[in-house]
């Protein structure tokens, strides 16, 4: 069973994580109008744009960001601390000689990837400062982040979540200002640099505090710890391409084949999907190092309870927020942004779905991360990588912005229906059975509750719309309580929880009240 101090740091970890992740999205989401009203539309397409290509330099890591936190919490189980000290000093030279090697080579010619966009001439000098910039916020991101894993790897999540809160208050801020002064992307980027360097001081001070025993020194910078961290992050990398291409791609196709414009139409509605999914993705991120202590101590029954556990509670979330999304889409689009958002509306319609499949595939990433298995990750990632990437250049070449809201879904729900059936093969789990107890009652339940708020939303929008933010958002409020309601007293008559489920629940009261009076 999973229970004891496993259920105890994974329940501690998961909610700690989600103060930080919700903190983060409602920042996102509170900003966002401002910076679109400030910089226009244009401009935010080609800072979408920007992100979206630091975000592809972002493997430049290869992989062993996920290899940091496995090997950390394995020799953490078996007291290794010089071991631990051999995996962060490696990690943390092999980065720094890492941003060496690639930045002047960015800096010099980073800039002509610009050229392959249709970004408008104006705003062409800006851009180029704006990558250049953002290129070297990553660098020093990405030498920092061993420090995070050490963290995540000590099961620490609080400290690096009070961490992006505490980081949050100059972004935001820093962000009214530039913003509100005239700097535009140039501001933006610059507070961003910033930002990145607090976090990367406040990683390096923590990591140090948590582990006293913690050193950096020459010593124990150790090949056999890199070839060890490149191998396993190797795997994962293919996977990481592919969440990028699933996420990011059809963004830099669009401008490719577009321009700037539909690129933050796109965007503004990726990130409501985005938002939808990261709330749910939050219960998964405290599985790798727990499967990874698991296996360290070869207990295959606690990973499939952990594994069963953990998917029917990401079901339990990310069915309804999918199926609100779906059938509220214009309504939240307008409240949000204003009118003259509608195609963003049919960009969450049309993404949702194959993200929430997606999703559902998280727990077993995790797992097969923890456990040393990523190859199995990867197989099906490398699915995804060439069916959306065929996919999305041939239908956005032939049909446009639509092709991208067709050939992302599809290919997400193709390969993730692929990787589901191979992880349930790894751990010999009767895959039918699986999906009817786990699965089935989250999203028939939730379908059920779509449809009929689907058709009020279709039928009264156009009179809402005229209403205004306010009016808006609170019939969004009134829409999402009774939603909310109705699928909680659908899972109640269900029974969809079993007695050990909700033992873990009061676990997780009495975690979340230990939290709060850490946070007191």
């Amino acid at each position: 069973m999973l229970m004891g101090s496993i259920s105890i740091k994974v329940i501690r970890n998961t909610i700690f994580n989600s103060i930080g992740r919700f903190w983060s999205l409602l920042v996102t989401l509170l900003l966002t109008p401002y910076v679109v009203s400030k910089l226009g539309v244009e401009r935010f397409g080609v800072w979408s744009l920007i992100l979206v290509i630091v975000s592809y330099f972002g493997l430049l890591d290869l992989g062993t960001g996920a290899a940091f936190v496995k090997y950390i919490s394995e020799h953490k189980t078996k007291g290794e601390e010089k071991a631990i000290n051999e995996v962060v000093t490696t990690g943390f030279v092999f980065f720094t000689f890492l941003a060496i090697m690639v930045l002047v080579p960015f800096w010099l010619w980073g800039g002509s990837l610009l050229n392959l966009l249709r970004i408008p001439s104006a705003l062409l000098e800006e851009a180029r400062f704006v990558l250049g910039v953002a290129f070297i916020t990553l660098c020093l991101s990405n030498t920092f982040s061993v420090f995070q894993a050490l963290i995540l790897g000590l099961q620490r999540m609080e400290a690096t979540n009070a961490i992006v809160i505490i980081t949050s208050l100059p972004r935001i801020g820093g962000t009214f200002l530039v913003l509100q002064l005239g700097y535009g992307l140039k501001g933006l980027i610059l507070n961003e640099a910033a930002v990145s360097l607090l976090a990367a001081l406040l990683l390096l001070i923590v990591s140090f505090r948590l582990l006293p025993t913690l050193q950096l020194r020459p010593a124990f910078f150790k090949v056999r710890s890199l070839r060890q961290l490149l191998s396993y992050g190797s795997k994962v990398q293919v996977s990481r391409l592919a969440e990028l291409a699933s996420s990011q791609a059809d963004k830099l196709l669009l401008g490719y084949f577009l321009g700037v414009r539909p690129v933050a139409f796109y965007e503004l509605g990726y990130k409501i999907v985005y938002t939808g999914k990261v709330l749910p993705r939050i219960l998964t991120s405290a599985i790798m190092p727990a499967a990874s202590q698991l296996a360290t101590q070869e207990d295959i029954e606690a990973l499939r309870e952990l594994y069963y556990r953990a998917s029917k509670y990401l079901a339990l979330a990310s069915a309804p927020i999918t199926a609100f999304l779906i059938s509220s889409a214009p309504l939240v689009m307008s409240t949000w942004m204003g009118p003259g958002y509608q195609i963003s509306a049919l960009v969450i319609q049309s993404l949702a779905l194959g993200h929430l499949v997606h999703l559902l595939t998280g727990v077993g990433t995790m797992i097969a991360r923890g456990i040393g298995k990523p190859e199995v990750e990867t197989r099906y990632t490398l699915l995804l990588l060439v069916m959306n990437t065929v996919l999305s250049v041939g239908l956005i070449a032939k049909i446009g912005f639509l092709g991208a809201l067709v050939a992302t879904p599809l290919s997400l729900i193709v390969s993730s229906s692929y990787f589901i059936a191979s992880f349930h093969r790894l751990l010999s789990i009767p895959l039918s059975r699986f999906l009817a107890q786990a699965y089935m009652k989250p999203l028939l339940g939730s379908l059920f509750l779509a449809l009929p708020l689907f058709v009020v939303n279709w039928l009264s929008y156009p009179g809402l719309q005229r209403q205004g933010s306010l009016i808006g958002l609170g019939v969004l409020t009134l829409e999402g309580l009774l939603f909310l309601a109705s699928y909680l007293l659908f899972i109640w008559k269900a029974n969809y929880l079993d007695p050990l489920d909700k033992e873990i629940f009061s676990l997780a009261k009495e975690s979340l009240s230990l939290a709060y009076e850490r946070l007191d």
